[in-house]
């Protein structure tokens, strides 16, 4: 009896019906660990997605936020030598008749290219040094 049943064990671990079996069991599992670990992924990508949107938009309000006493001239003449403070607090002093303290202005700077094209060529000789 015990040969029996181990001639048969022994056929059938050589079957080709025990290796699909096998082969579906760990399949099945297989499938099923991926299923759930790409659900794991799908939901923290989500997550982080969530959280990237809400701090970019929080980003984006202190960029407002710190833009919010900015003020912008335009069409004062540009000199490359300029001191900007200095031609920023003379405009509001002669064109606007406010007197203003230089101390107030935290930052003052050109933006954008200049206009001239003698000054586009010194600042792009000047970049090159």
């Amino acid at each position: 009896m015990k040969v029996l049943f181990k001639d048969f064990i022994d056929e059938f671990l050589k079957s080709e019906e025990f290796f699909n079996r096998l082969t579906d069991v760990f399949t099945k599992k297989f499938d099923e660990k991926v299923d759930h670990m790409f659900a794991l992924y799908v939901q923290k990508y989500n997550s982080l997605e969530s959280e990237l949107k809400i701090l970019s938009n929080k980003s984006d309000e202190l960029e407002q936020h710190t833009r919010r006493n900015n003020l912008r001239i335009i069409g004062i003449q540009e000199d490359v030598t300029e001191n900007t403070k200095e031609v920023v607090l003379k405009f509001c002093s002669e064109k606007l008749n406010l007197k203003m303290d230089g101390d107030k202005i935290d930052r003052c700077h050109r933006t954008g290219f200049p206009i001239n094209a003698s000054l586009e060529t010194k600042k792009y000789e000047h970049l090159r040094q």
